[in-house]
């Protein structure tokens, strides 16, 4: 895998004819914390749908149409105890549809409209929260995936990995424009990592990059702790029934 340095952006490429599409994935980290959960989760579904110039859902899935079917998504993660926040684009290789490089290009500037230009309004976010309360709530009806989360909370308690990632049915109802605002703000600073697969040409792999016009950040990664190694002493075994 080649790292690139490309307008001061790390850049891993895995050149490889094994797919006949190209996947672009930009990482960004920072230390977990519970705090802003749920704001981190609203708002990569915002980024995920529409953008300034593109404000409608409708707009933005017909223009990733037109892009020979563009799939794009934004996640909100968490790898060990880091924070991680990711957008990914993926395109059919344009030799496959006798294209020159302008479909990278215009993919690639479609993700920087995204992370430059998001249209986060209040109608959007009371959208997404009532969307992830219901989602919160819901978890009770998956018996395998709620088991599994009170498991995690018992088995890990007071400890990070106890902390769901989207938050606390409690936490939604405190996120608000303002702490989305500030959350997208405080995302646009964090070290980032991008990762490029597919049968590409590291010189139009650059000519792509000039689409990317992200601030520059210290992309240091070395304080973050990618696994998760927090060890506790089990001083009491503790029985857990939980009657229907």
């Amino acid at each position: 895998m080649a790292k690139l340095l490309i307008n001061n952006n790390v850049v891993y490429c895995e050149k490889s004819d094994k797919f006949k599409t190209i996947s672009i994935n930009m990482l960004s980290f920072n230390p977990f914390v519970k705090t802003h959960a749920s704001e981190r989760t609203v708002l990569a579904e915002i980024l995920s749908k529409s953008n300034k110039f593109y404000p409608k859902t409708q707009d933005f899935s017909i223009y990733c149409q037109e892009l020979y079917d563009l799939a794009f998504s934004v996640k909100n993660g968490r790898l060990g105890r880091t924070t991680t926040f990711s957008y990914t684009v993926n395109i059919i290789n344009p030799r496959y549809i006798g294209s020159d490089n302008s479909l990278l290009i215009e993919a690639m500037k479609l993700l920087n409209d995204c992370i430059m230009h998001p249209d986060i309004t209040l109608e959007k976010v009371e959208l997404e929260k009532r969307i992830l309360k219901y989602d919160l709530e819901n978890v009770y009806n998956k018996k395998t995936q709620y088991a599994y989360q009170q498991f995690i909370k018992t088995m890990f308690e007071n400890e990070l990995i106890s902390n769901r990632v989207n938050g606390e049915i409690s936490d939604v109802e405190n996120v608000t424009l303002d702490s989305v605002i500030d959350t997208y703000n405080e995302i646009l600073n964090y070290p980032r990592v991008f990762y490029v697969t597919g049968d590409i040409e590291e010189e139009d792999l650059i000519k792509a990059f000039e689409e990317i016009k992200l601030p520059v950040v210290t992309n240091d990664l070395s304080n973050l702790e990618l696994i998760d190694t927090e060890t506790k002493e089990v001083e009491k075994v503790k029985e857990v029934i939980e009657e229907k």
